[in-house]
């Protein structure tokens, strides 16, 4: 139908709306119903918004509040706009692939004011610098959120689109509770609520986040935690603002703020982890910041594949470094422990000279 991106076209629309024309006084939406959810919200938007009036085109796109508005012209004209819960699939697929994928050439791009820009032959064949400054767009490469060890390791890149949310961090982590799990052959959904428990403390044991607050409230609440198994697990995840964010922010969950949340102070985790290195993702970010203008012009596949090879090469290079410090600290004992020994020997001599020296009298 209209919504899928493989069977949809405009024409097979026009088709269906020809044949249902006739009994349009005669029919209903709830009788027009199909099994499918695209299938049916493709129909209304035909009927209710469109008019019967196909094609409609797709012409700009704005931002409002949580969500965004599609502006839309039939054949004869005239505008409408929507939301993008009532706007079939294939049009909201159509803005994304003109977003991620876009006409100039190697440069991922986002419009400032949500317009669908066009190039034309002699557009595309200038160079993309010359197409930014025609079009007035802020150049975008895609963001990442990464995975820190304490040791500054980077264990995980995910490819952000767009802003981070709380939605993005929480699937991050559900991805990442899902790979612990495939990799040591476990599945979750057959766990019992305290091995899931287990499973969660082990992997991940405490999680250093900026915005952990934000965070926390929004895995604990109720519609979200009570969807399945693994949220109800998720929802008992162990999160902490670092210090270095608690000092400069965060007044409302600090003590004495206007929403207190004392389950994301460090002071509460002190005890059980008193020397843990809570800035390393910032250490870590500290690295991508110098190649941040390399992947600037970059797309957003493209970014991360770049940024993902300069980390595992970062990661090799802190794993050797890691293994050279501890083979010194082992030297640097055990240089110790024989310099120890030969002291204790040293001091003892005269005395063992001497009780010789009796027992040879």
């Amino acid at each position: 139908m209209d919504s899928d991106p493989v069977l949809g076209s405009d024409a097979l629309m026009r088709h269906i709306i020809l044949a249902l024309d006739g009994a349009r006084q005669h029919v209903t939406l709830q009788s027009c119903a199909a099994s499918c959810r695209r299938v049916w919200r493709a129909i209304k938007f035909a009927f209710i918004h469109a008019k019967g009036q196909y094609p409609v085109k797709l012409i700009k796109v704005t931002r409002v509040a949580r969500a965004r508005a599609y502006t839309f012209a039939t054949s004869s004209g005239e505008t409408f706009t929507l939301r993008g819960n009532d706007v079939p699939v294939r049009f909201q697929e159509e803005f994304g692939r003109r977003l991620l994928e876009p006409e100039s050439r190697e440069c991922q791009v986002k419009p400032r004011v949500g317009r669908l820009l066009q190039f034309s032959s002699r557009s595309q064949s200038m160079s993309c610098r010359a197409q930014w400054q025609r079009a007035q767009k802020a150049r975008r490469s895609g963001g990442v959120l990464a995975a820190v060890k304490e040791c500054q390791v980077v264990a995980a890149l995910k490819l952000v689109y767009t802003h981070e949310s709380p939605t993005g961090v929480y699937f991050f982590l559900a991805e990442l509770l899902g790979s612990f799990a495939e990799r040591e052959c476990v599945d979750l959904k057959m766990l019992s609520r305290k091995q899931r428990l287990c499973f969660l403390r082990r992997c991940f044991s405490l999680v250093w986040y900026d915005c952990a607050c934000t965070l926390k409230r929004f895995i604990r609440g109720k519609a979200r935690a009570r969807l399945n198994k693994v949220s109800r697990t998720l929802s008992k995840l162990r999160l902490v603002v670092d210090k270095f964010h608690f000092r400069k922010g965060h007044a409302g969950c600090r003590p004495g703020g206007t929403h207190p949340l004392k389950a994301v102070w460090p002071s509460s985790h002190a005890a059980r982890f008193p020397s843990i290195n809570d800035s390393a993702a910032e250490q870590a970010f500290a690295f991508v910041r110098r190649v941040a203008v390399a992947a600037r012009r970059m797309t957003p596949v493209r970014g991360l594949l770049f940024i993902t090879l300069m980390q595992h090469v970062r990661n090799l290079h802190l794993e050797v470094r890691g293994r050279g410090r501890k083979h010194a600290s082992e030297q640097r004992s055990k240089s110790f422990r024989a310099y120890r020994r030969y002291a204790e020997a040293a001091e003892g001599l005269p005395f063992r000279k001497r009780a010789r020296e009796r027992a040879g009298s």
